[in-house]
């Protein structure tokens, strides 16, 4: 007799209304708070003002300044315990043998080549950026002020991506070591569909509220008209992004440091600075498209060397599907 036994469909109805009566308040309280109006049950159209409000009223940031500096002060004296705890158990369990003076370049080395994809990773996102602030400023001052603001919205997606590729790192690196190939590409495949399914929602924002997204941070008209043209392009990219960050972190995982130094390199260096300096060439508006290019065609790549990488690993055949 098995001991899994799956919950009866009463409980599944009561185990979902049960959720139903604690989120569904929630979910209203939060859809309301984009509300026109200050009625709980009339709905009178989308705006942000309440939210500008909000960041205005002195009060309540002085005290999003304290529980900040509270929780950061929390958060660095907890990781400093939590060394000396780590410290003092290595210690008491014993140390062990360090490996031979001779070793030690061999195993610099190794660490180094792994880990030059995150270092181009790191450093090549501020080349791109000034890179795309100099074509910009040829423009207008207010072109540069709507990549800027852009930049600032999407942090609120990309934390969590990046989360995301940190987290697969060592899963992935795990399974391949035990040559649990299957291992990590179901990985892969769950870091994907997670991935899409985040910037998916950074799509719908960035094509269908552009304008409500800039007027929280700026009232120039002209960075406006700007920004909402741009922001429905970059918005556009958003799921080709997924890859193309992925991709990187996935073959970095697997040892395959080239393959990942090469995607970085073929992102930010060889696409995105040439690429939006040929496009600005024909207009502003030509330049934006260089976002939704970029992520395509290194995508594209990224899918070909993951084939390469399945035939030289044995789980695809040599010109197979």
């Amino acid at each position: 007799m098995s001991l899994k036994q799956r919950p009866s469909l009463f409980g599944r109805i009561s185990m979902g209304l049960v959720f139903l009566f604690l989120y569904a308040p929630i979910f209203v309280l939060i859809v309301f708070s984009f509300n026109n109006s200050k009625s709980r049950t009339v709905w009178q159209g989308f705006t942000l003002k309440w939210y500008a409000e909000l960041f205005q009223d002195s009060q309540i940031m002085n005290s999003l300044y304290t529980t900040l500096l509270v929780a950061l002060l929390s958060a660095a004296i907890a990781t400093v315990a939590g060394q000396i705890a780590a410290a003092l158990l290595v210690m008491r369990r014993g140390f062990r043998s360090s490996p031979a003076l001779r070793r030690y370049p061999a195993l610099a080395g190794r660490i180094y080549r792994l880990g030059i994809p995150n270092i181009l990773m790191q450093s090549a996102y501020t080349f791109y950026i000034l890179g795309l602030n100099l074509i910009l400023a040829t423009f207008s001052d207010q072109a540069v002020t709507a990549l800027g603001l852009y930049y600032k919205w999407q942090t609120f997606f990309f934390i969590p991506l990046g989360a995301l590729q940190t987290c697969m790192v060592p899963i992935v690196s795990f399974n391949y070591a035990a040559q649990r190939l299957d291992r990590c590409r179901e990985t892969l495949k769950v870091s994907l569909l997670w991935g899409l399914a985040l910037m998916f929602l950074g799509l719908l924002c960035f094509v269908f509220l552009p304008g409500p997204m800039l007027r929280l941070f700026s009232r120039d008209a002209l960075v406006i008209s700007i920004g909402s043209y741009g922001f429905r392009w970059i918005g556009l990219s958003f799921l080709p992004q997924v890859t193309s960050l992925i991709f990187p972190v996935f073959f970095q995982a697997v040892g395959y440091a080239g393959k990942s130094s090469l995607l970085t390199i073929l992102r930010t260096v060889v696409l995105f600075v040439p690429l939006g300096w040929a496009l600005s060439l024909l207009g502003l508006r030509a330049f934006w498209l260089t976002y939704p290019i970029t992520e395509v065609v290194t995508s594209l790549v990224g899918f070909g060397f993951y084939r390469q990488f399945l035939r030289r690993e044995g789980a695809l055949p040599a010109g197979g599907k």
